[in-house]
């Protein structure tokens, strides 16, 4: 059908009839009792209140419920070297594993900012988590390791770079 086509069928139907009053009310959104309009507004600002009262209350406890609970450090492991420092500040294991918080100083970047902390006592050595520094060459990090790891001879080396030791925990396996 073509458009001159339904042009003249429209034209021919004639116009339309209008809607209900009800209908023209609720659409131009003037109501017959103004009394009743402001009693719906109020009812619908105090419900818009009541839900942003329970958005409130539903973010904080998500919030309150993701942050640690006061993390203890039962052992903290040093890590030195001629580029900064570092401690591995090692948490009550919880099952197969053990919250650890890592805190690195004034590690020099140079090229690259992300790092990997690796244990050397496991065979193969393991590593245990990548970070990235600030531009300072500092950071707080906080993970999950496995309780078996040993942590006496642990080290940071740049990421991809497992032989190349920045800081360590016992002096002997530092370049």
């Amino acid at each position: 059908m073509k458009a001159e086509q339904v042009e003249e069928l429209l034209r021919r139907a004639g116009r339309p009839d209008p809607p209900p009053d009800r209908l023209t009310r609720a659409v131009l959104a003037i109501g017959a009792d103004p009394r009743a309009s402001r009693s719906r507004r109020r009812f619908l600002y105090v419900g818009a209140a009541v839900a942003v009262a329970v958005a409130i209350a539903l973010a904080g406890t998500i919030v309150l419920r993701s942050q640690p609970r006061g993390f203890q450090a039962v052992t903290t492991v040093q890590l030195q070297g001629a580029d900064g420092t570092a401690q591995a500040r090692l948490g009550t294991p919880n099952g197969p594993n053990r919250p650890v918080r890592l805190d690195v100083e004034h590690l020099n970047p140079g090229q690259e900012h992300y790092f990997e902390l690796w244990s050397l006592r496991e065979q193969p050595p393991m590593m245990l988590t990548t970070f990235m520094t600030d531009p300072h060459g500092s950071c707080i990090i906080t993970f999950s390791a496995p309780a078996a790891i040993d942590w006496q001879d642990i080290v940071i080396t740049p990421r991809g770079q497992a032989t190349d030791h920045i800081l360590c925990s016992n002096a002997t396996s530092c370049s």
